[in-house]
């Protein structure tokens, strides 16, 4: 199988996978996807 375990902690996102951990904070991924959306209704407008 693949082996990828994705678990969220208070803080992180943590992707495991073989013998490398990632851990993610879940602020950064907030503010980039409120960056997305603020940058989607820019063109909508223009």
């Amino acid at each position: 199988m693949i082996g990828v375990k994705v678990e969220k902690s208070k803080e992180n996102l943590v992707i495991n996978w073989q013998l490398s951990k990632i851990e993610i904070p879940i602020k950064e991924i907030n503010e980039m996807y409120s960056l997305i959306q603020t940058m989607g209704e820019r063109k909508k407008v223009r």
